[in-house]
C-alpha cells in the first residue's frame, strides 16, 4: 500500500528541507574566521529569509498531506457506503493571518538552529584538534567543508523527521476534523522494519483519545510508517484495538498474527524508546494544536464536512 510517507513529493519535501538547511549553515560556516563562526551560524538561521523559506516548506507539507488524507478519507466512506465529504473551502483573502508568523514555523526554525549550532560546535572542536581554527578564513573554507559533510546526515534525518511528523500530524487533525473516530498504524512489514514499527504495526487507536495523540508516527528517525483511516467498512479485530491489545504478538503484512513474538522486557524498551523520541524530536501537540487552524485559513483551506 502507497502512503503519504512513501510519496515522491514527500520526499522532494524533504530534499529541499536539506538543501535549504545546508545553503543556511554554509551561508554561517564559510568565509568566517573560527572564533566568529557560532555567531554568524546563529544569524543564518535567525534571518528572515530562512524563516519564510521554511514556512513556505511547512505550508507544502500540510497541503499535500491535507489533499492525500481527503482523498484516503473518502475512499474510506464511500467503501463503507457512507457519503464522501463535501468540500468547503475558505478565501485565503478573507483572512488576516497572512503575515502573522506561526507557532509551528517558529518552533521549526528553532530546531534548525539548534541543531546547526550543535553541528558547527562539532565542527569547530574538530578544526580545534587539528590546530587549525586560528587560520584565515580561505584556509578553513576546505576543511570546513570536508567536516560538513561528515555531519550532513543529521540534517537529512532532521528534514525526514520533521517532515514526517507534520505529515503525519494534519493527516491526524484531518480524521479528528472528519467525524473518523478511529484510526490504525500501518508499516511495511519487512527485513529494514524496526522493531518499534513492527511492534506497533497494526494497532487501532480512538482518535480522540490520549494514547493516539501520544502513539501516532513517527516512532523513530527515517519512519515511514502511516496512519490509516477506520471506518466501520474496515475490517478490524478487536484485539488490535489498543486497549485490548497484547503487544507481544506481532501482526504480519495483512494482520493475519505472526508465530514470532516479543517478551515483555522487549515490549517495555520499545515503548520506552519510542517515548525517548518523541521527547526529544516530536513537536510538542500544543503547537501543532495552535498552529493548524491558523495554517489552514492562511492557505484558504477549509473543514470538509458530510451533508
Amino acid at each position: 500500500m502507497s502512503t503519504i510517507l512513501h510519496s515522491p513529493e514527500i520526499f522532494k519535501i524533504e530534499n529541499r528541507f536539506s538543501s535549504l538547511f545546508e545553503r543556511t549553515i554554509k551561508k554561517g560556516l564559510l568565509n568566517i574566521p573560527g572564533p566568529k563562526i557560532k555567531t554568524s551560524v546563529k544569524s543564518a538561521f535567525r534571518s528572515a529569509v530562512f524563516r519564510v523559506q521554511l514556512d513556505k516548506l511547512i505550508d507544502d507539507i500540510y497541503l499535500y498531506s491535507i489533499s492525500e488524507t481527503d482523498k484516503l478519507i473518502s475512499k474510506a466512506l464511500s467503501a463503507s457506503l457512507q457519503r464522501s465529504p463535501t468540500r468547503h473551502y475558505l478565501s485565503a483573502a478573507d483572512t488576516n493571518t497572512q503575515d502573522t508568523p506561526l507557532i509551528l514555523t517558529e518552533e521549526a526554525v528553532k530546531q534548525s538552529a539548534d541543531l546547526a549550532l550543535e553541528v558547527s560546535e562539532s565542527i569547530i572542536e574538530m578544526l580545534k584538534d587539528e590546530a587549525i581554527y586560528q587560520e584565515h578564513p580561505s584556509k578553513l573554507a576546505g576543511r570546513i567543508l570536508d567536516k560538513w559533510n561528515g555531519e550532513k546526515y543529521r540534517a537529512v534525518r532532521f528534514a525526514r523527521t520533521i517532515t514526517a511528523d507534520i505529515a503525519t500530524n494534519t493527516s491526524f487533525h484531518r480524521f479528528q476534523q472528519q467525524g473518523i473516530q478511529e484510526m490504525q498504524i500501518y508499516a511495511t512489514i519487512d527485513k529494514r522494519t524496526s522493531p518499534y514499527c513492527r511492534m506497533m504495526h497494526g494497532t487501532v487507536f480512538k482518535t480522540d483519545s490520549p494514547e493516539a495523540s501520544k502513539y501516532r508516527t513517527p516512532f523513530h528517525s527515517n519512519c515511514r510508517t502511516a496512519i490509516l483511516p477506520v471506518t466501520a467498512f474496515s475490517n478490524i479485530d478487536d484485539s488490535m484495538r489498543y486497549e485490548n491489545r497484547d503487544f507481544s504478538k506481532l501482526y504480519g503484512q495483512n494482520f493475519k498474527v505472526l508465530d514470532e513474538g516479543l517478551d515483555s522486557d522487549s515490549v517495555k524498551k520499545i515503548f520506552k524508546d519510542i517515548d525517548k523520541f518523541k521527547e526529544k524530536y516530536s513537536i510538542p501537540k500544543f503547537i501543532f494544536d495552535e498552529d493548524i487552524e491558523k495554517r489552514l485559513m492562511k492557505l484558504g483551506v477549509g473543514v470538509e464536512v458530510r451533508e
